[in-house]
């Protein structure tokens, strides 16, 4: 501001301060339906590790799965870790993707944890869409994540996440439900 090219008069179109500046909506955060009816996938993160306290590189055998002919998963991760709090697929950045049928419409549901309050919260990318995960300590947070047949059509959905604050995030459940 103490320069002669500071121009407060010049006027700046809307649209390029959003593309410069995007809004990012927060994740939508909701309680988990009581019925799984349609369930193509469920994914209990960790659920078959039986060390504590140690952190192991993320493979199938470690996680409890019910899963749906033509469906399978794959997590990028800096590995699963149990305690006597829970188990969890955790990083820095995560990258799950599942392979689906084609053109599927439906609801993904992915729960994640800061069961020792560090302060976690991130961004989230869900097929090409950003939303901000808010700090969720206490029981965790399941957000649900809208399916569409664009989504899907190549039949794949991939979650990208990348930590704000915090350590890490942890996912410890992920449940895919098709309509």
């Amino acid at each position: 501001m103490h320069s002669s090219a500071f121009d407060p008069r010049l006027t700046v179109d809307p649209d390029w301060l959003l593309n410069l500046m995007p809004l990012i909506p927060q994740a939508e955060s909701v309680r988990l339906p009581d019925e799984f009816e349609g369930a193509i996938l469920n994914v209990d993160a960790g659920a078959r590790m039986s060390k504590l306290n140690e952190n192991i590189a993320w493979s199938t055998e470690l996680d409890e799965v019910k899963i749906a002919h033509n469906t399978n998963y794959h997590v990028q991760c800096d590995g699963v870790w149990r305690d006597d709090k829970g188990a969890a697929w955790h990083g820095r950045q995560m990258e799950l993707q599942i392979n689906c049928p084609e053109g599927i419409l439906g609801t993904l549901y992915v729960h994640f944890h800061d069961w020792n309050s560090d302060g976690r919260s991130g961004i989230l990318e869900f097929e090409g869409r950003k939303t901000k995960l808010e700090e969720h300590g206490g029981d965790g947070s399941w957000v649900k994540l809208h399916v569409m047949r664009e989504d899907s059509n190549d039949g794949k959905l991939v979650l990208k996440t990348d930590v704000s604050s915090g350590s890490n995030l942890m996912i410890t459940e992920v449940i895919l439900i098709k309509e």
